[in-house]
Parts: structure tokens; sequence; C-alpha cells
């Protein structure tokens, strides 16, 4: 959160949650931070993701508190009513899938249709709703999961999106798509059960550390297209040229060595295709003279 500036203001969606209340813990114990606002169904104001007019209001009541330079959305659902994730098309129900995609897609974009005008105009702010390694597209190996990975990579595409609008208008916001892995918590405890997985304030850590890696990247690319810095990617040519030196009359005379030139594999003489005749005339040479009477062509 260096990138972020000093006494910035913070909202955590879904406080209530252990993500959330971890992420709350943590910008409390920030000295930078100025105030935090932890938001929930259970809170004041109430938020409820699936409840539009809840989120206006939310929003409303914060707008005369000042601009909001972080806002982190830790909401999410991955069991509907109590049922597994599913493995295979058989489980498929439409109920289930609308209700994953309301809270883990829809909820958010409401949210940051909302929210977003709490943003600063001229400072550095973040936007981040946490997302699942579940939702990428290139990194679906396993399957199954049908819900919870569509519903999630249809919020990537969201933030994505988003990002480019918010962007015209704030410059130096960031809308990020972290992703904390497997945290050992109420939402995930009936699916990893002994498996490997961290706690949630580990997992409220690594958000910020992601979010202030995009803060940084975007900088990079803001000086890059001024033209103040050099692009880190580009690099010099692996072929470098090599200066020999020479003593001539008692002081030495540099000379540089150029490339050698490499031949072609097929030289001039083995191409069927003379550079100095056109395809008519190499037609002729081929055609004539004509055989002789009685010799077949």
């Amino acid at each position: 959160m260096n990138s972020l500036p000093e006494g910035y203001r913070a909202v955590v969606v879904g406080a209530g949650g252990a993500i959330g209340a971890a992420l709350v813990q943590a910008l409390q114990a920030d000295p930078r931070c100025a105030a935090v606002h932890g938001l929930s169904r259970r809170g004041e104001p109430a938020l409820d993701l699936g409840n539009e007019a809840g989120i206006a209001a939310a929003a409303a009541s914060l707008r005369d508190t000042g601009p909001v330079h972080l806002l982190l959305c830790a909401t999410g659902v991955l069991q509907v009513q109590g049922r597994a994730p599913e493995k295979r098309l058989a489980e498929l129900e439409a109920a289930t899938m609308a209700h994953a995609f309301a809270v883990n897609a829809i909820g958010p974009a409401l949210l940051m249709k909302h929210f977003h005008e709490l943003l600063p105009l001229r400072e550095r702010s973040l936007l981040g709703v946490l997302s699942a390694r579940v939702g990428s597209i290139g990194d679906n190996r396993l399957g199954g999961w049908y819900s919870y990975r569509a519903s999630k990579a249809a919020l990537n595409m969201l933030l994505r999106t988003a990002a480019v609008e918010v962007a015209r208008k704030r410059p130096l916001a960031v809308l990020a798509v972290p992703h904390p892995g497997k945290v050992r918590s109420p939402l995930s405890a009936p699916i990893i059960s002994s498996a490997p997985a961290t706690t949630p304030a580990d997992a409220a850590r690594s958000p910020s550390r992601g979010a202030g890696r995009l803060a940084r990247r975007k900088r990079q690319r803001r000086l890059l297209r001024l033209g103040r810095i050099a692009h880190p990617l580009v690099r010099e040519p692996r072929r470098r040229p090599v200066w020999n030196f020479r003593h001539r009359a008692g002081r030495p005379q540099s000379r540089r060595v150029r490339y050698r030139k490499v031949p072609s594999p097929i030289s001039e003489k083995e191409n069927i295709m003379p550079k100095s005749r056109s395809f008519t005339r190499t037609l002729l040479a081929w055609a004539w003279p004509p055989p002789p009477p009685g010799r077949p062509a």
C-alpha cells in the first residue's frame, strides 16, 4: 500500500467473512490508513450485494466523508444451499448457476457501478475484488466446478472492462482481481478439509502486495508512454559489433569488424529461375530448339 497517499481511507465490503475481517484488522494496524469502513449484511449501513438499492444507499452514506482510496470486496459463494460444486454436466441446475453468478459476478459489478465514483480523480486509488484461480480459462486443466469457475471468469472480465472506463476519468486508479489461494475459512472448509491452506491473516496480506505491484506496473507503463523511462524488456542485440585495435604509427587505430554475410543455402546457379531472365524467356530456353523429326518431344 505504499503507493497510496498518506492518510488514505479504505472500505472493505464483506467484513463479516473470514478474509474480510482479516483485511479490516490489517488496515487498522497500518499507521498510514486514516479510516477503515467495514461493510456487511449485518453492519451499519447494511450492504447486501443482491440489493442494488442498498448498495446505492451505502455509497451515498460514504460520499460525504471524503474520497475512498482503497476499496476491497471480499465476498463470494462456493456452495449454494449446501450443495457441493458440480463435477459433471449432469449436475448443473439453472437456479444454482444463477445464484452463483448473482453473488460472484453481478453483485461486485453493481458495487463498482455505485462505488467507483468515490475514488479520487487525481490521486492513486485501488479497487480490488477477490477472485479465484479456478476462474482462469487458460489454467483450467481439471474441469468441474462449473458454476463457480464460470462466475469467477465473468468477474475477471467485468473488472477488466471496467478498468478501461474508469481510467478515462481516473488515470491513477487501479482495478485488480487478486486471488488469495486456498484459505481455511467457513466458505472452503467443507471442500479443502485437511488440504494445505493459508490462514485468513496471510491471505489478507497477499491482495495488498498484488495491488501494490499492479500500481507500480501501471505507473511504469504511463512513464513509458511519456518517454521518460526505457522499456525494461527492450534488450540490446545478442550479436554486438567487435572493435579490434591495431597499433599504427605508434598510436592505436580502431577498426570496426562487420558481420560476415551468411551465404544462401541455394546459390543463384542452382536456382531454376535465373534472375536475369523473365518467366517467358526461361520457358523459351527450355523449349528451343525443337526436337528433330521422328523423335518424340
